[in-house]
């Protein structure tokens, strides 16, 4: 008798999971069958209607997108959570009254911690961080895609958003998810958010939400709101660094990772390193070492596409990951003098400290999280 609500938790985390990879591995391209098929039947009108819409929607991605704090809320997002599980450590206070630049490390192949730990409240990040407002960024080109960029934006806001359109310009360098832009134990005063923590919420099946697109007017725009409160959440080691996501793998691309550092400089946005640890350990990859015609054709591609290919499965050989915990470590933030065209010197040095910071973090923690003392992080 007491099996049967254990095997009933795990299939609805299973399913949370399961439905989450589809979204992002397949739905876009669902939409967009679904849309032409639209468009050729009687529903043509509505097709005609949403993309007149869409048009003058465009500018959201860049605006701060379409947040809900219900759909934040959800219980989907719990069992995601406990399929693993994810936990989300604070280490030190965070000033609500400043914005800031959130470096996410390792990317992983689908970043499932920086997703469950910045995108939903199931780990409770409202709670440990009052008065911030987290953004994971992800690449514009899945804006670009009708129907689905609304489903990860989610509709329904926290707050009204004037979206002037930004002036258009390159996108920061950052992978599929968000990728990088080029140019002591936790106490109650720093609490661990955890499945022991669930928060509240209703058993709804929603949209991914906290998604914003990672081009530079979309950072800008947040890292410059007025009043503070804003993060934008970057993985810095961008889609090549995905390449790389293998269990046991410390591997961190960041020595020329620098444009986050330069962008966080121009509008004065604190820094803060985060750690994932076991974001590697959920996906097994097909074996790519650097130069062969595996890796040479995933970096060719990326190079073309802009987003990463990894060869990976989990559980059974499917998509499914495996179940590992996940724990995000979030650092203290470092202090930025804004310096609207900041120098070589001042990027360098701004760089140099913040891995300092991010070794320092990972070093503290390691062992609490299961990696042995003997391991470092491999800088490249």
């Amino acid at each position: 008798m007491e099996a049967s609500p254990s095997l009933l938790c795990r299939s609805l985390q299973a399913f949370a999971v399961l439905q989450w990879v589809f979204s992002f591995l397949g739905l876009g391209s669902v939409c967009l069958v679904a849309l032409l098929l639209a468009l050729l039947g009687r529903a043509w009108v509505l097709v005609v209607f949403y993309l007149i819409w869409l048009y003058g929607d465009r500018s959201t991605p860049r605006a701060g997108g379409r947040r809900s704090a219900w759909v934040r809320n959800w219980a989907i997002w719990r069992h995601f959570r406990d399929y693993f599980p994810i936990s989300l450590v604070k280490t030190a206070e965070l000033d609500p009254s400043r914005n800031y630049l959130f470096g996410f490390h390792p990317h992983g192949v689908l970043v499932v911690g920086a997703f469950g730990n910045f995108c939903t409240e199931a780990t409770g990040f409202s709670r440990l961080f009052p008065g911030l407002r987290p953004h994971l960024l992800m690449l514009p080109c899945w804006f670009q895609i009708p129907i689905f960029r609304d489903y990860i934006m989610t509709s329904g806001k926290e707050e009204e958003v004037q979206a002037q359109e930004p002036d258009p310009k390159p996108p920061l360098s950052f992978t599929g998810f968000s990728p990088p832009l080029r140019a002591p134990r936790p106490s109650s005063a720093f609490p661990v958010s955890s499945p022991e923590n669930p928060g509240v919420g209703s058993p709804n099946l929603c949209p991914p939400p906290g998604l914003v697109s990672s081009d530079k007017a979309s950072v800008s725009y947040l890292l410059s709101r007025p009043g503070g409160g804003q993060v934008a959440v970057l993985a810095v080691g961008g889609p090549l660094e995905a390449l790389e996501a293998k269990p046991g793998a410390l591997s961190l691309r960041i020595r020329k990772q620098k444009g986050f550092v330069k962008v966080a400089l121009e509008h004065g946005a604190s820094l803060v390193p985060v750690f994932s640890f076991g974001e590697n350990e959920l996906f097994r990859q097909f074996p790519n070492p650097r130069g062969s015609w595996v890796r040479r054709a995933q970096e060719a591609l990326q190079s073309l596409l802009s987003v990463a290919l990894p060869l990976f499965h989990g559980r059974l050989g499917l998509l499914m990951p495996f179940r590992s915990p996940i724990h995000t470590v979030v650092g203290a933030a470092i202090p930025v003098q804004r310096s609207p065209r900041p120098s070589r010197a001042q990027v360098d040095a701004l760089h140099t400290l913040y891995v300092e910071r991010l070794t320092q973090l990972f070093e503290e923690h390691k062992e609490r999280y299961g990696v042995p003392a003997d391991r470092h992080l491999v800088l490249t």
